[in-house]
């Protein structure tokens, strides 16, 4: 092997166990000179539970929604929720007339 394949693989190996180290479970972080980096794993709905709730706009069944309406819809709902301090909050669109929100970690449906 020449040098230069041996530094290539040397290079590599060091930024695997580097990520590695990174994605390792309870892995310390990063606490080197003036550096203190905590990794922290945030799990989803599916990992942690919580609340999932479907909103429907309440219209006649023969009105049709527009679009433009439905993404504000969206907004609004998405204010609120990143205002409460959530993480990992999922709000998106269902269909034409229905918005789908997650908040992973909730365990009260009629708390916010």
């Amino acid at each position: 092997m020449s040098n230069s394949t041996i530094y290539r693989l040397v290079v590599i190996a060091a930024i695997v166990a580097i990520a590695v180290y990174i994605v390792w479970p309870d892995s310390p972080g990063i606490n080197i000179g003036g550096i203190n980096k905590q990794f922290v794993t945030r799990l989803g709905l599916d990992l942690v539970g919580g609340v999932q709730a479907l909103l429907e706009a309440d219209l006649p069944a023969d009105a049709s929604i527009d679009s433009g309406a439905m993404e504000a819809a969206v907004g609004v709902v998405e204010n609120r929720v990143n205002g409460l301090g959530l993480t990992e909050a999922v709000v998106q669109r269902a269909g034409d007339r229905r918005i789908v929100v997650e908040l992973p970690g909730e365990t009260d449906p009629k708390k916010h």
